[in-house]
């Protein structure tokens, strides 16, 4: 049997392993996933090295928020651990390049660049990793040729798109 392990961070990855829950895992029994949703604030080094299966297939799953930085903590526990991962980097949608963020301490307002972030980080990942797989939301939105589809249905298309790249 085949095992996968899939080191989802931040909403992203909470969201795609939601949709292999929900919609892709039910068809496939012949791969044993196990599935980890990673927070910096709850991060345990320890015990994801107990829990990681050095013969399965490792995958990275995150998009450009505040766990971004956990992927070089994981790069490196990775790389220490003898392991061959994959890591999988959503680019943020176009329209997403300047974003608002409002800090939890106080009333201020801080702008961002999104997508300089997105280059910035992966630029660095290359460097670091064997394997990084880049997956531009706007490329698979702009795949569906009806204009009605639902924000909801879009994610599940990148989500489909990401979960077919790691059973190849």
């Amino acid at each position: 049997m085949k095992k996968i392990t899939i080191l989802a961070l931040g909403g992203a990855g909470e969201n795609f392993l939601n949709s292999i829950e929900r919609d892709f895992k039910k068809d496939i029994s012949d791969i044993e996933f196990n599935l980890f949703h990673l927070e910096e604030k709850s991060f345990s080094k320890p015990k994801l090295e107990k829990s990681i299966n050095k013969s399965s297939g490792i995958f990275v799953v995150f998009g450009m928020g505040s766990n971004s930085k956990l992927s070089f903590i994981l790069a490196d526990i990775l790389d220490s651990l003898s392991c061959i991962s994959n890591f999988i980097v959503l680019k943020p949608f176009s329209f997403e390049d300047k974003i608002i963020h409002i800090a939890t301490h106080g009333f201020y307002l801080e702008e961002k660049e999104k997508l300089d972030l997105f280059e910035n980080i992966t630029q660095k990942l290359s460097r670091k990793v064997e394997n990084l797989k880049i997956i531009d939301c706007d490329d698979i939105s702009s795949q569906s040729f009806d204009e009605d589809i639902s924000i909801q249905d879009i994610f599940l298309n990148i989500d489909k798109h990401i979960f077919e790249y790691i059973l190849k």
